[in-house]
């Protein structure tokens, strides 16, 4: 497991960012504001959101594969129960990835 893992970061309101984290679930607790839930989107893809974004009146940020989402969205790899780096090579995919996802 690697000491930093780079992420995709979509803040409400705000573009994607491309970020290193320390690869602990503290730091990505500390990212989205609480206690997070991953959602699988990918055998390598997961996003990561506060599991409470709603009930805490988080702004909303934008909906994904029918997931509607509050807060900050972390975009990661995973390699079974790991997270590891995000399998995008610069933002641009990410923005298109999430459109993609917007369209099923």
């Amino acid at each position: 497991m690697p000491d930093t893992i780079r992420i995709c970061i979509k803040r409400p309101d705000v573009a994607v960012e491309a970020i290193d984290v320390p690869n602990t679930i503290e730091a990505l607790q500390e990212l989205v504001g609480g206690y997070i839930e991953v959602i699988s989107l990918f055998p390598n893809i997961v996003v990561s959101v506060n599991e409470e974004g709603t009930l805490k009146g988080m702004p909303f940020n934008m909906v994904l594969a029918g997931h509607w989402l509050r807060g900050p969205v972390l975009f990661a790899g995973v390699k079974g129960e790991e997270f590891t780096h995000a399998p995008f090579h610069n933002v641009n995919q990410v923005e298109s990835f999430i459109r993609r996802c917007n369209r099923r």
